[in-house]
């Protein structure tokens, strides 16, 4: 994970200056794409193989959703009330 975050990192480093052509532009998103799929792809590898150890729990599919959706109905709250007070 270290290493994904450093490399991803990096490549945003030497982008940054560089001229903003379109090719350019694709060329780094493709790249932090590869990163961050590699880096999915041996996690859910690792787990696929592993020997499950210790309790496991299950939870339904909704529960996911619906906590991101509360916590975005809490995010734009509190972006609301700070705007309202001027911070």
């Amino acid at each position: 994970m270290i290493f994904a975050i450093w490399y991803i990192f990096r490549i945003l480093k030497k982008s940054l200056f560089k001229e903003k052509t379109k090719k350019v532009q694709i060329l780094t998103f493709l790249k932090i794409d590869a990163v961050i799929f590699v880096f999915l792809g041996g996690v859910i590898l690792l787990d696929k193989f592993m020997p499950k150890i210790g309790p496991s729990f299950s939870y339904p599919w909704w529960l996911p959703l619906v906590l991101g959706v509360v916590s975005l109905g809490v995010y734009y709250s509190w972006e609301k009330a700070a705007k309202s007070r001027g911070i």
